[in-house]
């Protein structure tokens, strides 16, 4: 069903749906009409196991390099990366901002305009690490 919701909304920057609506197209003015559907499930359809058979005879085919939008890996690439930190980030529990935030995803983001001081000075105000007057 979301193939069919990112069809029909026509607006996208994946390589495999644009060639997916760039042949719909061409055959469209070549004269066929395709209709795409979806059915929720198999149950009681005749055919049933021939249609299942066929949706996975691709599985045996030899692997083909398709192009895939970059969008696509970032909620992979930053889950993994986020992960990876977390780990990292329990071996240490001594550190001082351990202290104030276990979880990785709760530090606060840093500007990118902040340089390596400034970064320092207010990591150093949230754990209390400051000289006092």
């Amino acid at each position: 069903m979301s193939s069919l919701q990112v069809i029909s909304h026509q607006h996208t920057s994946s390589p495999l749906i644009l060639d997916i609506l760039l042949l719909h197209s061409d055959l469209y003015n070549h004269n066929f009409d395709i209709i795409f559907f979806w059915i929720p499930s198999h149950v009681g359809i005749v055919g049933n196991t021939k249609v299942d058979l066929l949706a996975k005879a691709p599985l045996l085919s030899p692997i083909t390099n398709i192009p895939i939008a970059a969008t696509d890996f970032f909620v992979n690439v930053h889950s993994v990366i986020q992960n990876k930190w977390q780990s990292r980030w329990n071996l240490h529990p001594n550190n001082k901002l351990y202290k104030i935030y276990q979880n990785v995803s709760t530090l606060p983001p840093l500007p990118n305009t902040f340089t390596r001081r400034e970064q320092t000075t207010l990591n150093r105000l949230l754990i209390g690490h400051s000289f006092d007057t």
